[in-house]
């Protein structure tokens, strides 16, 4: 039982805050970034779905330099 619980209590410890941000560029188009956890992509992405929100899933590779900064200083 004191295993499982410091199960949960060592992953939620180990999760990344979720952060909202925003370009000029991403203003003007009426955009918001958001950078989360693994842990919670479904659980987002069910969400934005059931209220009928428009988002796209970007790959590591199409982040921009300011966020993969952003995890690194998370990570670092």
């Amino acid at each position: 039982m004191i295993v499982e619980k410091s199960g949960l209590l060592l992953e939620k410890i180990q999760e990344l805050p979720t952060r909202l941000f925003t370009s000029q560029e991403d203003k003007v188009l009426g955009l918001i970034g958001i950078v989360l956890d693994n842990h919670k992509i479904e659980l987002v992405q069910n969400c934005f779905k059931s209220k009928s929100i428009q988002f796209n899933v970007l790959s590591p590779q199409d982040v921009s330099l300011r966020t993969k900064r952003y995890l690194y200083n998370l990570l670092g």
